[in-house]
């Protein structure tokens, strides 16, 4: 239901006017993180490697958004999946502080316990590694909806994976990345 504010403005004798603004309609592009697309390569001998990710987060209200997820799978599982996930972001050293930042650290990171995590000094890049003997490994991850109020268009997130399929005295590399981002706002510019 679209609910609707009238605003009665009265100007002198008997003029008014009527102005009436949807409450409940949200900004064309707003992604609250409820489509998050596979995006998934074929590795080679059934095996595939997934990343699960949103094309954008909006709005930018410093939260993290959650159900961003790597996935490495053999699909005889036989063989040894090790998998080594990397998210980085494009805005500079120091942006943390910046106008329109929100102050905040950390901005991408694993969401769990189980990888071991490796953070750079300025908390733009995290590399998770895990690995697993039946075939299917997860990282899990989080991103937080942040961009620095000062840069234009926004910010990039890059989330890069290499999957290693070991079985017997064979082993294949796989690897696959996708970018998704935190747009400055709803210009459609930058949409």
């Amino acid at each position: 239901m679209n609910r609707r504010i009238l605003t009665l403005l009265a100007g002198g004798t008997a003029a008014a006017f009527a102005l009436a603004l949807p409450l409940s309609a949200a900004p064309k592009g707003t992604n609250h993180n409820t489509n998050l697309p596979a995006n998934t390569v074929n590795c080679g001998d059934d095996n595939t490697l997934t990343i699960v990710a949103p094309e954008k987060l909006w709005p930018p209200n410093h939260k993290y958004y959650t159900g961003i997820s790597v996935t490495a799978e053999d699909g005889d599982e036989e063989a040894t999946v090790t998998l080594e996930t990397t998210g980085t972001h494009n805005q500079p050293d120091g942006d943390t502080g910046g106008n329109g930042s929100g102050n905040t650290a950390d901005d991408i990171t694993t969401d769990g316990e189980d990888p071991t995590i490796v953070t750079s000094d300025d908390g733009q890049t995290v590399v998770a590694e895990e690995d697993s003997d039946n075939g299917t490994v997860t990282t899990n991850w989080k991103a937080r909806a942040e961009r620095a109020g000062t840069l234009k268009p926004g910010r990039t997130y890059t989330l890069s994976a290499i999957a290693t399929f070991t079985d017997g005295d064979s082993s294949a590399d796989c690897t696959h990345s996708v970018t998704f981002t935190v747009p400055h706002d709803m210009r459609p510019e930058y949409r």
